[in-house]
């Protein structure tokens, strides 16, 4: 994405960077595709015209990658692009209600493109993947069905899917692997007879999205991998003959995005996570997978251990543009091993941005985007009683308890950093002064005198959404909008201080948080939704 984006080559065995393309396309790529001979790439951009271009290696090694030819694509939206290997053209792309039929001409560096033909045998539709298959390009429709192509008309129609076939995989025997919005893999024949169906429902670890986004076989036809829309990975073996016993490889949170972190009070390989797909899942670093989850009443962001490990407190509603939700403002607890809700409320007016527990656990504080923090008595069923912290002139972003309990920092939307009893939710007006040699139980407010270098010159107060003091008070750690993420020698009093940065993410870097023993640290991210492990090292 970006105004410019590239298309990046990696080394899938290393990870480690082969080209960055030159640029071409405009504000994003939304398809990329190699040749059968991994010496051709072809891509489709997103602007007006969905933009093709085809890139080329001499020996696919692709640190001599260039830009060998492009055209105007479609003005509808594309959803695929294949090289055909076979027959009359070379690339195939669809997507909106159309089916482009490229060539590619080597003399005069271009592509030249032909409308698909639906004809008798098809139905003008979108159509979303496509496979070579004996010889002939397969599509995918939205309706289910799989167009067999001659040239560029459709030559015959298989009933394959109740709904939208979302992905095809030609295996190395010729065969072929579709996967369906319906949660239903099956695999075909060469001449699209249908050999297996495998449902993804049927799997023990039940998946919380069954439409399936992806599928790929292994060469010797034992196993196939399926990715679903609830961002889960499965593994079916092709001789059970049922996906009842799919292996879940790995999950992760999959709408919208990605803000609520806290790592275990004790325990230095557990960490927790919710997000706007309103689940929350305890990790393991060690693993670098979900040991366990559970669903809220909606989509969350903000999470906090009690300090005994016990429980996890989680605060709801949140806000992608979309108005505001009947749960904005709830939050729950849940017990940490079960992961079932324990208990539930909702005094605050809008979606909860912040949540900790007091030092002691006695207390949970909530803050909130109407601008104010409520506190909470754990020892009595998590009684509320009316007491508040109020003074803020804004939503509220972070806030930290005193070592002792007895004090809360706050800072907000109007860039406020305040001061509150925790006893009764009165302001201090003098508490920067009272408190400034008063240990914080935690340091997560972007504003404030250790912190106050992290900001650099220009800043607009809201690039950095998250910040985090190390254990052991020498380090403290940024997430920024920019995708990156700092760690500065703490305190960080003044601009110009070194930092060491890492970039991970592909999209804003929403929160930060060190392990217990300060051996690693944990990011989470936006629009990417992903969660990262970073293994801290001494200088």
């Amino acid at each position: 994405m970006g105004k410019r984006p590239h298309v990046h080559i990696w080394d899938a065995s290393t990870c480690a960077q082969v080209k960055k393309l030159p640029r071409f396309h405009k504000r994003a790529i939304t398809s990329v595709a190699f040749s059968a001979d991994g010496k051709r790439i072809c891509s489709v951009g997103q602007d007006d015209d969905h933009s093709v271009a085809v890139w080329k290696s001499v020996n696919g090694e692709w640190a001599d990658g260039k830009r060998t030819a492009s055209c105007k694509g479609s003005k509808q939206k594309v959803f695929f692009a294949h090289f055909t290997g076979a027959g009359d053209f070379d690339i195939v792309t669809g997507g909106q209600k159309h089916v482009l039929f490229y060539t590619i001409d080597g003399t005069s560096s271009s592509l030249n493109s032909k409308k698909g033909i639906f004809g008798k045998k098809g139905k003008i539709q979108s159509v979303l993947s496509a496979a070579t298959v004996g010889g002939c390009v397969v599509t995918g429709t939205a309706i289910g069905h799989l167009y067999k192509w001659k040239g560029r008309i459709v030559e015959d129609a298989v009933t394959a899917h109740a709904k939208s076939v979302n992905d095809m995989f030609t295996c190395a025997n010729g065969q072929l692997v579709t996967g369906s919005k319906d949660g239903t893999v099956k695999i075909w024949s060469d001449s699209l007879e249908s050999l297996h169906e495998f449902d993804i429902t049927d799997a023990a670890d039940a998946c919380l999205r069954s439409s399936i986004r992806s599928v790929c076989c292994d060469a010797n036809m034992t196993r196939v991998l399926v990715g679903t829309k609830g961002s889960e990975i499965y593994e079916i073996q092709i001789d059970k003959g049922s996906a009842a016993d799919a292996f879940r490889i790995g999950s992760g949170h999959f709408k919208d995005e990605l803000w609520g972190l806290a790592s275990h009070p004790t325990d230095e390989d557990l960490y927790a996570t919710c997000g706007d797909d309103a689940t929350v899942r305890v990790w393991s670093v060690s693993q670098k997978r979900v040991v366990r989850q559970g669903s809220i009443d909606c989509g969350g962001r903000a999470i906090a251990w009690k300090p005994d490990g016990t429980q996890l407190a989680i605060g709801m509603g949140y806000s992608v543009g979309r108005g505001k939700h009947k749960e904005d403002g709830m939050w729950c607890v849940v017990d940490a091993e079960s992961m079932e809700v324990v208990t539930k409320g909702q005094e605050a007016k809008e979606w909860i941005s912040d949540i900790k527990y007091s030092p002691d656990g006695k207390q949970l504080a909530i803050g909130s985007h109407d601008n104010k923090i409520y506190l909470y008595d754990t020892t009595k069923g998590y009684a509320y009683k009316g007491i508040k912290c109020e003074a803020h002139n804004s939503y509220i972003t972070h806030f930290d308890y005193t070592s002792d309990g007895k004090y809360l920092r706050s800072t907000c939307g109007a860039y406020e950093l305040l001061f509150h009893s925790a006893s009764n939710g009165a302001q201090d007006p003098s508490g920067a002064s009272k408190l400034k040699n008063t240990e914080f139980s935690s340091e997560t407010c972007t504003l404030g005198w250790g912190v106050q270098g992290i900001w650099p010159e220009a800043a607009d107060g809201t690039d950095i959404n998250a910040v985090c003091k190390s254990a052991d008070g020498k380090l403290v750690a940024t997430a920024d909008d920019f995708g990156a993420v700092k760690v500065y020698q703490y305190p960080c009093v003044s601009q110009g201080n070194g930092s060491v940065e890492g970039k991970g993410h592909s999209s804003h870097v929403t929160n930060v948080r060190f392990q217990q023993g300060d051996g690693y640290m944990i990011t989470t991210g936006g629009n990417d939704r992903s969660i990262l492990q970073w293994k801290l090292s001494p200088a």
